[in-house]
């Protein structure tokens, strides 16, 4: 679905078509969902002819874009403006419906979230917090782990199984990880990275 809105009522004509055309552009270039307009930032002196083709370039996908319109008439270029739209380009993601703290799962419904959020491709799994999260936030990798049950830094034991005789020392995970993935965890005592697998009650195993 797309949305057009234009701050001026009574901006030239020809502006509704660049506007669409930019709209275009945006959906295209970023993948959208979703593309709203809210300021061409087109001066509107700046009047391209009907006949007259249009050709965009620069990144639409950014949070603050400044995009380069090419107008060219029977093939031969004409004008080059530089403009810098107010646009919201918008993709489906996830946003979370009530505060989390790290370490916690993220409820989470879906809803359209600005395109430099949103994360690319599928994401599968329950997310957890990566660091707190206020209720509508969009969530994605920069503040979640998808299908973990531990974070990056969290304390886990270490138990260190040399034939019959087992040591137990502090922890600490060097990735997130999800319960019976082998996981690299930093020895606290040591100093040292050992290797293991992570276990339901936040025991790495090693052997």
């Amino acid at each position: 679905m797309i949305w057009v809105l234009l701050a001026a009522a009574q901006a030239p004509e020809s502006h509704q078509r660049v506007s669409e055309s930019l709209i275009a552009y945006a959906g295209e270039r970023c993948q959208a969902d979703s593309v709203y307009l809210d300021t061409l930032g087109l001066a509107w002196s700046v009047d391209p002819m009907a006949g007259e083709s249009l050709h965009w370039s620069g990144d639409a996908c950014r949070q603050d874009p400044v995009l380069h319109l090419s107008v060219f008439s029977e093939g031969k270029f004409s004008a080059r403006y530089s403009l810098h739209p107010v646009l919201r380009v918008e993709r489906w993601g996830l946003v979370a419906t009530h505060p989390s703290s790290r370490g916690q799962a993220i409820q989470t419904e879906p809803a359209l979230v600005p395109i430099w959020l949103a994360d690319p491709g599928d994401i599968h799994g329950t997310p957890i917090a990566t660091r707190n999260v206020a209720a509508g936030d969009a969530v994605t990798r920069n503040n979640a782990a998808f299908g973990a049950e531990r974070l990056a830094g969290d304390s886990v034991v270490l138990s260190v199984t040399r034939g019959s005789v087992s040591l137990v020392t502090d922890g600490e995970l060097m990735a997130n990880a999800a319960i019976g993935e082998r996981v690299l965890v930093k020895n606290l005592q040591s100093g040292q990275v050992v290797e293991g697998v992570l276990g339901p009650d936040g025991r790495v195993s090693i052997h």
